[in-house]
């Protein structure tokens, strides 16, 4: 298996359009460790277009032979319970019509996965080596390289990318299919912004991905919106800022203190940059922001999904406007 200088760390193969075009995440269960174990279970999951398409590959395999009491403990699978089961060349030729003949795969710890499965296919005769038709994706190392120093296991990632692993949790076993199913998730929040295994320059991190995974099956997440005191002291901390700063911040928005007019003793809203009522930002000789960041206006129009406008409320001697800039 040939390694890819490329970003990230842990490909390998032919192909490089893994994080826009067809995906397999596969995991298998063995009777055990050694070279001479045999796959009990596999499970594969498919993606397109960073997409579940709803296609799983799920078999459990008669593997002829005992199994190891510490592999039985992470599966609970029984010899009793695969008594029955196919063996691995009744169901040998739906696995290729699977996986088909190029693409990408990814696995955790992917050569084991691997070698057991080219094992198997030589063992039944047929000529059809993983690592020589894929591209793969070894999410280990992957973790690894984005993460140093740190556990690369699969529980470790999804407490740190924040996947839930409560289908693993509920049956108390590792599962070939389950497993596949949460490393699909993980796999796309590491390589969230990814273009040809480049990062992007909107690259947005793990962890928010991984929230965004699942709040999609849990459905839209509660807004808590800022109190009318918040709202007051954050337009202050803006203007001390862009006082500070000789007026750019970043942070300001739409947020903005009104100015009590002293003849009428009634608040007026402050002119906007760029609206023509107020002059362009200058920048000081000692400020350290580039002329070029300030181009635009300090308060762009927000854009127009965001655009709904909350109506001034008392704030005891003070009122504020806000209109979201999301």
């Amino acid at each position: 298996m040939r390694a890819l200088d490329l970003i990230p760390e842990g490909v390998s193969g032919k192909s490089t359009s893994a994080t826009n075009g067809r995906v397999c995440v596969f995991d298998t269960e063995t009777t055990g460790l050694g070279a001479e174990h045999r796959v009990v279970e596999i499970g594969i999951v498919e993606l397109v277009n960073r997409r579940p398409t709803g296609r799983e590959f799920h078999a459990y395999i008669n593997p002829e032979r005992s199994i190891d009491q510490d592999a039985e403990r992470v599966h609970g699978l029984s010899r009793q319970f695969l008594a029955d089961k196919p063996k691995f060349r009744e169901i040998c030729g739906e696995l290729i019509k699977f996986l088909g003949h190029d693409g990408t795969l990814v696995a955790h710890q992917a050569q084991f996965d691997i070698d057991k499965l080219n094992a198997e296919f030589q063992r039944v005769g047929v000529s059809y080596r993983i690592d020589a038709r894929f591209e793969i994706i070894d999410t280990m190392k992957l973790s690894r390289k984005q993460y140093p120093g740190q556990r690369a296991s699969i529980d470790a990632l999804g407490a740190r990318l924040g996947v839930s692993l409560r289908e693993r949790e509920q049956t108390g076993f590792h599962g070939a299919l389950i497993d596949s199913r949460i490393l699909g998730r993980m796999f796309l929040a590491m390589t969230a912004g990814q273009s040809r295994f480049g990062y992007s320059e909107g690259r947005q991190t793990a962890t928010a991905i991984g929230a965004k995974l699942e709040r999609g099956r849990f459905g839209p997440l509660k807004v808590v919106r800022a109190t009318p005191d918040e709202e007051v002291a954050h337009a202050r901390l803006c203007d001390v800022i862009e006082k500070a700063s000789g007026g750019c911040c970043a942070f300001r928005g739409k947020w903005r203190l009104p100015e009590r007019s002293e003849a009428a003793g009634v608040l007026k809203p402050v002119p906007e940059f760029g609206s023509g009522s107020a002059s362009p930002v200058q920048l000081s000789p000692t400020s350290s922001v580039s002329r070029d960041a300030l181009n635009t206006s300090v308060a762009p129009e927000a854009p127009p999904h965001s655009a709904t406008t909350i109506q001034p409320r008392n704030v005891g001697a003070a009122e504020v406007e806000f209109c979201p800039s999301v």
